[in-house]
């Protein structure tokens, strides 16, 4: 399963470059990707970006993925660590 994700990842990737190089109005554009997969009692997660995949247990928030954010700095957590 990881290797499925990184192959679909990857291709998302060189697509997004691609448009950009092709359309000028598009250059340098960027995009987000947080995507849980289930499979039996397993999970996996591919993140890019700044979205973030959180889980959810016995009230509590864990943030499980960490901001590719380049030189910007470090982003706090939005959500209190406990939900009610």
């Amino acid at each position: 399963m990881p290797r499925s994700i990184e192959t679909v990842t990857t291709a998302l990737n060189r697509w997004v470059i691609a448009e950009g190089s092709r359309n000028a109005e598009l250059a340098g554009m960027a995009t987000t990707l947080s995507a849980l997969v289930l499979r039996g009692r397993r999970f996996y997660t591919a993140h890019i970006g700044d979205s973030r995949i959180y889980r959810l247990q016995q009230g509590f928030l864990q943030q499980m993925t960490v901001d590719h954010l380049g030189t910007s700095g470090t982003q706090q957590c939005p959500f209190p660590r406990h939900w009610p």
